[in-house]
């Protein structure tokens, strides 16, 4: 009967554990700015997830996420500024050390024949799986999917540049951006939770 309390006590205690690592981190995302074609557009946080739109002023959606960005937070861009060459197109703060993600255009990418912009190539890391861009389907039949390019930043003043910043070719649509919390404090604040309840279950025995 011990045994089976013990079991189930770790049982529990791990799930939630799994569970604290994988929910992402939200993030306090303030003072959007964008300089926009359309001065009178407003930027907005959206979320990760299926069926929900990318853009402010278009009607595409996400059809698949991959695995782990689920719940992530967004910030809808407008497909209409695709052709922004502004340096400082893009300015956030952040509340917290956290993991931005640029969406980018597949076309625009050597897969395709295509050219990311300076900016992008160079301050973050495009991400692989099996050689492969983790990309997010979109109902943008032209586009078809989105690469995520991923980059740490510390908590304060975020700034991105335009999508068409040289030298960029064969873009047909603008980025959007997904922003997480850094992982490193949940699952230090879980691990250390797991190791209080097994030393717990230890001396019980």
């Amino acid at each position: 009967m011990k045994k089976f309390a013990v079991s189930s006590v770790l049982l529990l205690t791990l799930v939630a554990f799994l569970s604290a690592v994988a929910a992402p981190i939200k993030v306090g995302i303030t003072g959007i700015k964008a300089k926009s074609k359309d001065a009178k557009d407003v930027y907005k946080i959206g979320t990760v997830k299926k069926d929900a739109k990318i853009y402010i002023d278009r009607d595409y959606i996400i059809l698949t996420v991959p695995k782990g960005f689920e719940g992530m937070q967004t910030i809808m861009t407008a497909n209409d500024d695709k052709n922004q060459t502004d340096a400082d197109f893009l300015t956030f703060s952040v509340d917290k050390d956290s993991v931005i993600y640029v969406a980018h255009d597949s076309r625009a990418e050597a897969e395709k024949g295509g050219k990311p912009p300076k900016w992008l190539a160079d301050g973050f890391k495009k991400e692989l799986v099996g050689g492969k861009p983790v990309a997010i389907k979109v109902t943008d039949t032209n586009m078809d999917t989105v690469n995520l390019w991923k980059k740490e930043v510390k908590a304060g003043k975020i700034t991105l540049g335009g999508n068409a910043v040289a030298p960029s070719a064969g873009h047909g649509s603008n980025y959007f951006v997904i922003v997480m919390g850094k992982e490193a404090t949940t699952a230090v604040d879980a691990q250390a939770k797991l190791s209080t309840t097994w030393a717990q279950i230890k001396s019980n025995q």
